[in-house]
């Protein structure tokens, strides 16, 4: 069982290139079967060395039953006392206005998320998704603090260059959820520098490879760990509704003005 194969560090090329080689050259591995899980962005992304495997897919939980299930089976790993942690966390997605929020936890990955950011003590649900997200990536940080340690300072700066990144890529790219390599690093710098902001995020999992680019294969396409995750940053990095709109307040029917929402 190889589980999480697209956080696996590949010496070259990217991971699923790397288990073919080990899976094709092991003596042992040959007459194993083999299960994995892998994100989708990765496992899509480019050419997949790994073509004759049989392909599943996650699926979105219903609501409420498989959305209260999962959330009855990862509070019930926990001591009894935290079991009505988790019938309250179902009480509160019931509530009228959590429409949008219960919706957001069918897919498996957020409710995890939500689960852990209940548990953490947060005790209420959050008004809008924006806020939702914040607690997320808050967590995140939390759940990868064990692999390596970061600064406070070194998460802000991070925080702030995939805001750019990831706004400018919506805005500009052809294909606005795989970027270039290059164009990653006008944003984050080259990703062998020692304080590059590039290894950092690719060390998180914030950024993925996802496959090589066409006009030159030596350099990568990358993707955000989620593309909702990407759509969060790129909000946090417009803090002006001008933005949006070209609005001129001495003549609004100036033929430069524009209220049509996105340029």
């Amino acid at each position: 069982m190889l589980d999480g194969v697209d956080e696996m560090q590949a010496t070259l090329g990217n991971p699923l290139t790397e288990c073919d080689r080990q899976l094709r050259t092991g003596t042992l591995l040959q007459q194993a079967w083999i299960v994995l899980s892998c994100r989708l962005n990765l496992w899509d992304g480019g050419s997949n060395a790994l073509d004759s495997f049989d392909n599943y897919r996650t699926l979105e939980f219903s609501y409420p039953q498989q959305v209260e299930q999962f959330i009855g089976n990862w509070f019930g790993y926990l001591p009894s006392a935290e079991s009505q942690t988790g019938q309250r966390l179902c009480a509160a997605l019931g509530e009228p206005g959590k429409e949008r929020i219960r919706d957001l936890a069918k897919n498996p990955l957020r409710l995890t998320l939500l689960c852990f950011n209940w548990y953490l003590g947060e005790g209420k649900l959050p008004e809008t998704k924006a806020r939702l997200y914040e607690q997320f990536v808050a967590d995140f940080y939390e759940w990868k603090k064990g692999q390596f340690t970061t600064t406070g300072e070194q998460r802000k700066r991070l925080n702030a260059a995939l805001g750019e990144l990831a706004r400018d890529a919506i805005d500009k790219e052809a294909t606005r959820f795989r970027l270039r390599q290059d164009f990653v690093c006008e944003y984050l710098g080259e990703p062998d520098d020692a304080d590059s902001l590039f290894g950092l995020a690719l060390r998180f999992g914030w950024l993925n490879k996802v496959g090589v680019d066409g006009e030159n294969p030596r350099k990568g396409v990358y993707a955000f760990f989620h593309p909702t995750f990407q759509e969060y940053f790129a909000a946090l990095a417009i803090d002006d509704w001008h933005y949006f709109l070209n609005h001129i307040p001495e003549n609004p029917s100036h033929p430069d003005a524009s209220y049509v929402p996105g340029r």
